[in-house]
């Protein structure tokens, strides 16, 4: 028997006897005993609680390695049938040399035979000059302009307040108005952002008014200097600046001029009422005539005596030219030697008076010696 072997079943005949009595009648085979020795070995380590723990524990372990590696190919991350595959296509490297050797043997033989044989190769003949003329066209370039877009109006834009312009009366000016005429005055928007327009105004510092639409002011002025200030806001409530303007002004008076006649009896047909010469003593006709168009401007009527008066109104600036034409009455005769006498009055000759002669049907005769 082997030495180990040997030893080996004397431990477990050691071993055996250290748990089975010694029964002095049996005699048993050294077989025999070799084989119960094994058997009550190993039943009494599957029968160790201990061992039993271990042997579960390495059974569940292997079970979890089995089932990790069958997750990993399944997933893809380990194939085991190509490592398989592999394993069993491997070569040893003695194999894979002498295929080598035997691939490059036969390479280097084909080649040796390609050398041997001869090629006839065609010769190449030469080929003719193709003048290709190619017209290209120069490319058609069309520029579409890019139109930006447009940004909204920040709604914190800078303020916009309403520009005007007052065109009448400038500053300074001098301005003279009959009592018919009225000031107004003209003001008009020159900006933009005007929507919504108000107004107010202060008329010879009296104190400024409220915002209202705007309208042609008109007022009277003061006799001399006069001066008012405009201010004017938009729909956003955005204030303009103050116009102010400043003038003179005069407001023209009327003058009340007196243009008064009489008409004389002159017997000897001279121009001159002379002193034996009275009036007239008839009730006749005046034709008050506007020069020097000569146009009846008026007509009044004399007393009994022959007295006539006519009053008029005219701007202290104007001037206005009267002649009076009366209308013989009966019994009586205009003198042909006479020139009506065309009165001009202004302000500083607002009053006159002029006689005109009548000659007698009886004393008619006496003009023409004259």
């Amino acid at each position: 028997m082997h030495p180990i072997l040997l030893k080996r079943c004397n431990d477990y005949r050691i071993f055996s006897s250290m748990i089975l009595p010694e029964n002095p009648q049996v005699q048993e085979s050294p077989f025999q005993i070799e084989t119960l020795d094994k058997i009550s070995f190993f039943k009494r380590i599957t029968n160790s609680p201990r061992i039993k723990s271990i042997l579960i524990s390495l059974s569940i372990l292997t079970i979890g390695f089995i089932g990790v590696l069958a997750y990993l190919n399944i997933s893809g991350k380990i194939s085991i049938i190509s490592f398989a595959r592999e394993s069993a296509n491997f070569v040893p490297s003695t194999l894979n040399q002498q295929k080598k050797e035997s691939a490059l043997t036969r390479f280097l033989n084909s080649r040796k035979n390609a050398a041997s044989t001869s090629i006839n190769t065609p010769t190449p003949k030469p080929t003719q000059k193709i003048q290709i003329n190619l017209s290209i066209p120069a490319p058609t370039v069309t520029i579409t302009p890019t139109i930006s877009p447009t940004l909204p109006m920040n709604p914190t834009s800078s303020p916009n307040p309403p520009t005007m312009q007052i065109s009448y009366p400038s500053e300074g000016q001098y301005i003279e108005l009959t009592t018919s005429q009225t000031l107004c005055i003209v003001d008009v928007p020159v900006g933009t952002n005007t929507q919504g327009l108000l107004k107010r105004k202060n008329i010879n510092n009296v104190g400024w008014g409220s915002y209202q639409a705007p309208d042609g002011t008109c007022f009277d002025p003061y006799e001399g200097q006069n001066t008012f200030s405009f201010q004017y806001k938009n729909s956003k409530g955005e204030e303009s600046i103050v116009y102010i303007r400043t003038f003179t002004f005069h407001r023209i008076k009327k003058v009340t001029i007196s243009f008064s006649g009489q008409l004389y009896r002159d017997g000897n047909c001279n121009n001159t009422q002379d002193s034996n010469e009275g009036n007239v003593n008839a009730t006749t006709t005046v034709n008050i005539f506007k020069m020097p168009e000569f146009y009846i401007y008026d007509t009044i009527s004399t007393n009994s005596s022959g007295l006539f008066t006519y009053s008029t109104s005219i701007d202290e600036v104007d001037s206005l030219s009267l002649q009076g034409g009366p209308i013989s009455p009966e019994g009586y005769k205009s003198n042909p030697n006479y020139s009506s006498q065309t009165i001009t009055f202004t302000k500083s000759n607002a009053k006159a008076h002029i006689v005109i002669p009548q000659v007698p049907n009886e004393n008619i005769s006496a003009c023409s010696s004259k």
